[in-house]
This record gives C-alpha cells, structure tokens and sequence, in this order.
C-alpha cells in the first residue's frame, strides 16, 4: 500500500510539473538549454541532441500556450462608432411645424455633434439658407422669442441651439444694414456659441457682460411687424331738420368808441390834479399827472371851483 501511495504522489507532482513546465516552459527551457551547454562545455562533453531537442519542442509548446491563454483572456476595447455611420444614423430634424406662419421649433438640422465648431458652421449655414426667405413675420417671432427667453438661453442644448440660430436669421436677413436686428442677431449668436463649444462658462465675465449688452439692446429695440391699432368706425352725425334749426340770432355789436383811459369814478373828497401850464386839471391816478412839471403842479378838491377857475377836464381821464 505504500509503494503504491508513493507511485501516486510521483504521478500527481510530475503532471503538476508537467502543466507548470508548459505554462512557462517558454521561459525555464531557454535557461535549461543555456545551463546544460555550459555544463557540457566545462566538462568538455559533447551535447546531446535529444536533451536539446526536448527543450526546444519544450519551449515552442510553452511559448504557443502561453500566447493562446494570453489572447483569450485579452479585453477588447469598446467598439467606436466611426463619424460617418453616427452622422448617417441621426436624422437631420428641420422643425417647420408652423402656427399661423410663425416658426414654433428650431429648423436647424442635427447632423454634427452637440458642442462641436462643425455643429455650431451648420446652424449658421442653416440660417443664412432661410434668412433668403423669411417672411417679416418669421423674423418677428425669432425676435419675440429672443425677448422673452433672456434667461433661458443656456438651459439645455435646444434652447441654446435656437438662440444661435435665431440670432443668425436677424443677422443674415438685414446684413450690412447696421440697423438693431442686424445686431441684436449677431450678439445673441456670439453670447451663447462660445458657451456651447465649452470654450466658456455661464458664469464667465465676458458671458455675463455679452448677455447684459443682449438685454439692453432687445429693451430698446422696436418690433419688426408694427401691430396695428383698431380702426374706429367713423359717427355720423343726424342732419337736423331745418324745422328744428335754431334761428340765427343777428348780434348788431355797437360802433367802437374811441379808447379812454378807465378811471375811478370821482367821489367826494376827490382830490384833481391842475397843471398851470395847460390849464387842464386831472385825476391823481391819470398818467399826464406824472409828466406835470413840479413848479405847474397844482391841487384841489372841488371840480367847480377848477372849471371855475379856467381849467378844462382831461379828455383822458374825464375827470
């Protein structure tokens, strides 16, 4: 029973042996064959083909085994998608659902990659194509749409595609005009394409002050298409029946008399103003009072007494 345990054991460790001396064979027998030619060549012995033989079919097996079990357990990368088949798998979306001939969706077209300089070439090209054609109509909705969203331009990539693309539609429609749309066209393009390509953030000085230049201009600009005022139906007037006209009163306006100087009527204790010189006497509140000269100015508070005396009464004042 021993001999027979130990035969076993001889068994299992030179199949073990065997298994070890295939898997990396490929790298003992190379150092067996370096050692033993060595050892020969010391000794002064010839080599024996047979050993050499058994560690070169050694060797070659390994090394194919090794390699075999290699490749097997090797991990493929993920496969890439070449450009040209995802470009061709997504389908370009011109959204033209129109609502009373007003665009409602972004007519840009998705064949490049979201963020991509290519994508961004394509939205403009897209726009300068319909700018052609844009009804004044179309073009206020794209500018209505631009004033009404000032605070979600950067919220998502469709919002950002469409104020892209509606910011070139104004800026390739009045093109060399320098009028407002022109430029409100190309900064609201130029505010959100650097954002789009990564090349900034929202968070950015030069975004923050590129959006505050956009609202200032869409709160001064006028609209494209001026909405028109209800017209008022014109009331016409009942012709009055000559029975009912009133009669016309003829207004007989006296002659115009000559202008005089008003003045207060005279009242007792009136005090009347003599010039000597012109024997005329006045009022103290008449104006030829002031032009009397001090030595022919005179006064008294009895009119009868001036006529008496020779003076007449101011045909200005009527005194």
């Amino acid at each position: 029973m021993r001999g027979q345990n130990k035969t076993w054991w001889k068994v299992l460790l030179g199949i073990i042996g065997a298994c070890i001396l295939l898997v990396i064979g490929w790298v003992v027998a190379p150092i067996g064959i370096l050692i033993y030619w060595l050892w020969c060549r010391k000794n002064q012995r010839n080599l024996d083909k047979k050993i050499l033989g058994a560690g070169a079919a050694v060797f070659v097996v390994s090394l194919v085994i090794f390699i075999g079990v290699m490749t097997d357990n090797k991990v493929e990368p993920a496969s890439t998608v070449p450009e040209s088949s995802m470009s061709s798998e997504i389908v370009s979306s011109e959204a033209s659902s129109k609502v009373s001939g007003q665009i409602t969706e972004s007519s840009v077209s998705k064949k490049s990659e979201f963020g991509t300089s290519a994508k961004v070439d394509e939205i403009a090209l897209k726009a300068k194509e319909d700018a052609e054609t844009a009804t004044d109509e179309e073009l206020q909705e794209a500018l209505t749409w631009l004033q009404e969203n000032t605070t979600s331009y950067f919220q998502g990539s469709d919002n950002m595609e469409k104020t892209m693309y509606y910011g070139e539609l104004l800026n390739y429609k009045y093109k060399d005009t320098g009028n407002a749309y022109e430029k409100i066209g190309w900064q609201a393009f130029k505010t959100v394409k650097y954002v789009y390509r990564g090349e900034e953030t929202v968070m950015d000085d030069n975004t923050h002050d590129n959006l505050l230049e956009l609202k200032e201009m869409l709160d001064e600009c006028d609209p494209i298409v001026q909405q028109e005022a209800p017209s008022e139906t014109p009331v016409e007037e009942e012709p009055v029946a000559p029975s009912k006209a009133p009669a016309k009163v003829e207004s007989k306006s006296p002659s115009k008399a000559p202008e005089t100087e008003v003045v207060d009527e005279p009242e007792k204790n009136t005090t009347y103003v003599l010039n000597t010189n012109t024997k005329k006497f006045h009022f103290s509140s008449c104006k030829e009072v002031k032009k009397i000269k001090p030595e022919n100015y005179s006064e008294t508070n009895s009119r009868e007494s001036a006529i008496n005396s020779g003076y007449v009464p101011c045909k200005k004042c009527n005194p």
